[in-house]
């Protein structure tokens, strides 16, 4: 009853091993071979309908050995460097074919005896790992590529029209049709990552998501089927490849993923959108039209947000360098309203801040909805004067008032994040 294990290890002095494992360490098989450019991950299926998983790999040839005895039981022939075979029935006949993506000559399905080629992709180095969608009764394949890194391809895998292909370019937190355009919009390019498909992201999708980092700084959500853009999450930093499991329960799939700012950032599905507008204000100066950069204050932050339909009520946070947060206790109910005020900071506390990251403001409380872009505070406290004859003190800007008083001028930047809880939904804690 306990699960066996497969693992491709190596290479050693040239060599590399596809090993099976029973749950208890005990060897299965080994099958040992000599890599003539690279490996790749393999994939687990059960090939000859025997009840038992088979493994299949592709270095070298693409080839799948039997579970219960590592013995051939496909064999491609012919040289293939190295591909991630995915493996699924294309042509509706029950048996699963071995789709070959991730390597460096260009994607391709094979037949279930590994023998013929039912499609092949353009030679865009499709070195980033894919991964299949169901659109329907068809099956696709979803991926980026070494040679157009923006690029993220569907190609059609099974049906009347195999290998039919879209393309969409991912830049700057948007959806190009070309390179030409996103560089004539000014959207910054990267190297797209490997793609992970979800089936059930929010729990009423039409069809499946692909997800998939960038260097640029985003995490981009895209209809797998049709490549239009659902959402494009900012992090400022590059993105990694996200991977899908169901972290509070609720049946859908939630995203993990690492950033290269040293966060791993958990996301769910939004129940409300976020507020259009999160203003930093000063109404004791009449400031509330437009959104502020600097306020004079001591220990006092003001900020009102667009109402969001639906939320019952709003908690906010005021958040500094590294992540840290500035209010106590961190998240504050407001209740309905749309403005608040925070006059908790210690008073005359000299502290530098910085706006964190985008993705979410603070790293680990994601999904976040709004942040402000920041304000800065110019806080005034009195100090007595240096002693004679010795500089003012360093990092202290002294700005002389009668008689003899100084002050000085602490800046710190801060930022407001929030969240809206809708009505019938518990309160965050």
């Amino acid at each position: 009853g306990s699960p066996d294990f497969a693992a491709m290890i190596g290479p050693s002095a040239g060599t590399t091993s596809v090993l099976a494992l029973r749950a208890t360490g005990e060897p299965l098989w080994q099958q040992s071979l000599t890599p003539l450019h690279g490996t790749s991950p393999g994939a687990l299926a059960d090939w000859d309908g025997d009840g038992a998983d088979d493994v299949a790999i592709a270095v070298n040839t693409a080839r799948v050995y039997s579970g219960p005895t590592g013995g051939v039981i496909a064999d491609s022939g012919g040289f293939l460097a190295y591909f991630m075979p995915l493996l699924a029935d294309t042509t509706g006949d029950g048996a699963p074919e071995a789709t070959l993506q991730g390597g460096q000559y260009p994607a391709r399905t094979l037949s279930h005896d590994l023998g013929a080629t039912l499609w092949q992709g353009e030679d865009d180095r499709p070195y980033p790992y894919g991964a299949l969608a169901e659109c329907g009764p068809v099956k696709k394949l979803v991926e980026g590529s070494l040679a157009f890194p923006s690029r993220i391809a569907i190609t059609t895998i099974s049906g009347a029209a195999p290998g039919e292909r879209i393309t969409r370019v991912l830049a700057g937190g948007e959806v190009f049709a070309s390179e030409d355009e996103a560089a004539a919009a000014g959207a910054q390019l990267g190297q797209l990552g490997d793609v992970t498909v979800s089936a059930n992201l929010t729990g009423a999708d039409a069809a499946p998501t692909a997800l998939v980092g960038s260097t640029d700084g985003y995490l981009y959500a895209v209809d797998s089927c049709t490549g239009d853009l659902r959402w494009a999450r900012a992090f400022e930093a590059p993105v990694g490849a996200p991977i899908l499991t169901d972290t509070d329960g609720d049946g859908n799939d939630d995203i993990v993923v690492s950033v290269a700012d040293g966060y791993v950032y958990g996301l769910r599905h939004e129940v409300l959108p976020a507020p259009e507008l999160v203003w930093d204000v000063d109404p004791p100066h009449g400031a509330t039209g437009e959104d502020l950069d600097e306020i004079e204050t001591r220990d006092t932050l003001y900020v009102l947000w667009s109402p969001v339909e639906q939320a019952e009520s709003y908690e906010i946070a005021v958040v500094g360098a590294a992540g840290a947060y500035l209010t106590s206790p961190a998240w504050i109910d407001v209740g309905a309203a749309t403005t608040a005020t925070v006059n908790d900071r210690p008073a005359g506390k000299q502290r530098t801040v910085r706006a964190p990251a985008a993705s979410g403001c603070i790293p680990g409380r994601i999904p976040l909805n709004r942040r402000s872009d920041g304000t800065t505070m110019n806080a005034h406290r009195r100090l007595r004067p240096p002693p004679p004859g010795n500089p003012p003190w360093h990092s202290r800007t002294f700005i002389a008032t009668p008689p003899i008083r100084f002050w000085t001028v602490s800046r710190a930047s801060t930022t407001w994040c929030m969240r809206r809880r809708p009505r019938g939904r518990p309160r965050s804690r």
